[in-house]
């Protein structure tokens, strides 16, 4: 009913939905936008959004990496050692 104004949503609905919208739940009440406003704060939240999945995308393939080369440089300290051990026999 909220969508047709019949009836005010509760303080525990204006939550879910700021939450649902990723917003805080006072920005509900603020005065209403214009569609040029509306988009630019969609491209903020969107921005937002990508700039957050690539700062996780980019710290797991460093992980991924860091990992990698921490096997290969313990891979490489034991096939040096076996070759050093085979030139003393």
């Amino acid at each position: 009913m909220i969508e047709i104004c019949k009836k005010f949503p509760s303080p525990e609905m204006i939550e879910k939905l700021a939450s649902a919208l990723g917003i805080d739940s006072t920005l509900l009440f603020y005065k209403q936008i214009g569609p040029s406003e509306a988009m630019d704060n969609l491209k903020l939240i969107a921005l937002t959004e990508i700039e957050g999945l690539i700062g996780r995308f980019i710290g797991g393939q460093i992980e991924n990496l860091a990992g990698k080369t921490a096997a290969e440089t313990k891979d490489s300290a034991e096939s040096s050692r076996v070759d050093l051990v085979s030139l003393v026999e």
